[in-house]
């Protein structure tokens, strides 16, 4: 049966969470990779008998895990694996991992470290938008891409039995179409899902995603759901269309008229639902459980 839940990405307080606890005392919680080690103290005695998915890595550190390069994978392991320790504590069944950056290394934690690591690709030809390093349909094209996605597969085959070892899922998370980021299209995600890889899908990525590279979003999220790999969703909306291109993460219902269809179509499927919204996450709630 899925579970049904909400990201603490979004919850400001531990008033907050008491409430949807009391209120809805089914929904299930993702811990998240914005999570300090006073934050997780606080929160998850109230919350540690329903957290579904850690969203790596949670308590933050100074790094995201990345498996596209050789040079990060003994770093990104051992973080992922301490975090499958603390999974396993709490009966979380789901780490969420953003697979990999064309950055030959780790990748800041630190928005603006971070862009300038991904500027310094100096991969501008394949950018929409050069301010936020928007990708244009070129950059899952270039060379650098191909090859890193290659590493990624491979880094993530191997970490993936480890996980599995443990009796937990590793689910590789779709992301936002910025040059240096991966696993942008559907076909991607179901190339790995075809390797045995589990996924988080996330519906708000998918959504920017559809705009730039040309497919239906909901037609591909049923698609996606039919692997029977996805383990756990993400969902979220924003105003994206063309020429305009913002990964929001707004209330699910406000920029996705089919919010509803999908729902219903993951429940079938099986899939958790996990909100990742940053706004109103006690209505938000209500949308999954009314």
């Amino acid at each position: 049966m899925n579970k049904k839940g909400i990201s603490l990405v979004g919850i400001k307080d531990i008033d907050t969470i008491k409430r949807i606890r009391e209120s809805y005392p089914d929904c299930y919680f993702e811990l998240s990779y914005l999570s300090t080690p006073s934050s997780l103290k606080e929160i998850l005695p109230i919350v540690k008998d329903r957290v579904a998915s850690i969203h790596l890595l949670a308590p933050v550190k100074d790094y995201f895990p990345n498996l596209a390069s050789f040079s990060s994978y003994e770093w990104s392991e051992k973080a992922i694996l301490e975090n499958a320790e603390l999974a396993i504590e709490i009966g979380a069944e789901n780490l969420v991992l953003h697979p990999g950056y064309l950055v030959d290394g780790l990748v800041s934690r630190d928005y603006q470290t971070r862009l300038t690591q991904l500027k310094n690709l100096n991969m501008e030809e394949y950018m929409l938008q050069k301010e936020e390093s928007v990708a244009a349909p070129s950059y899952i094209k270039s060379e650098k891409y191909k090859k890193a996605f290659k590493i990624m597969v491979e880094n993530a085959l191997k970490l993936n039995k480890k996980i599995n070892n443990l009796g937990l899922n590793l689910t590789l998370e779709n992301l936002n179409p910025r040059v240096g980021y991966m696993n942008l299209l559907p076909e991607e995600s179901i190339y790995l899902a075809s390797l045995g890889l589990d996924l988080c899908i996330d519906v708000g990525h998918l959504f920017i995603n559809s705009i730039i590279f040309g497919f239906d979003c909901l037609s591909q999220t049923k698609l996606l759901l039919d692997t029977g790999r996805v383990k756990t969703m993400h969902l979220h909306s924003n105003p994206s269309h063309v020429g305009y291109y913002k990964d929001s993460h707004l209330s699910f219902d406000k920029y996705m008229p089919y919010y509803k269809e999908i729902i219903s179509y993951a429940s079938s499927k099986g899939a958790n639902l996990i909100l990742e919204s940053i706004e109103e996450p006690e209505r938000n709630v209500g949308l999954l459980f009314n």
